[in-house]
């Protein structure tokens, strides 16, 4: 037995004979990169979507005409994308980023920073349900 690598994939597999590859095993290895490719590609889509709403829209603090501060919320998108991940209602996401903009920013919860951070939510959650449809359908 020697360890040869499989075609293009630059995975290692277990061969039996010198020039003999193991199929079944290299499509199992190709399933494996696909998917997690896949997966890789939906998390990137549905955090950068995620930043670009918290920066454009929900923007607490004002920020979203200064160039520099485009990083400003994304401490905040992997929590958000956790929630949304788990199936966390939109008042359960409002919850979340009304804590944030309190706790973390210091910053008055009003009236009407509520009913932003709810519109903000539906948004949210609606984005991500699209999002994941299409991962999963393909």
């Amino acid at each position: 037995m020697r360890w040869s690598e499989a075609g293009c994939l630059s995975r290692i597999v277990l061969t039996h004979a010198p020039r003999q590859a193991p199929v079944s095993l290299i499509f199992d290895v190709r399933q494996k990169t696909m998917q997690s490719d896949r997966r890789r590609i939906y998390v990137y889509e549905v955090t950068r979507r995620i930043g670009e709403i918290l920066h454009y829209m929900w923007d607490p603090i004002g920020v979203r005409g200064i160039p520099q501060a485009r990083d400003e919320y994304d401490g905040y998108v992997h929590q958000v994308f956790a929630h949304l991940e788990r199936g966390a209602s939109e008042s359960e996401i409002c919850r979340h980023l009304a804590d944030i903009t309190a706790g973390r920013m210091g910053l008055e919860n009003t009236e009407a920073s509520a009913k932003h951070d709810a519109d903000i939510s539906k948004l949210l959650v609606h984005h991500f349900s699209i999002l994941k449809k299409q991962y999963e359908e393909n």
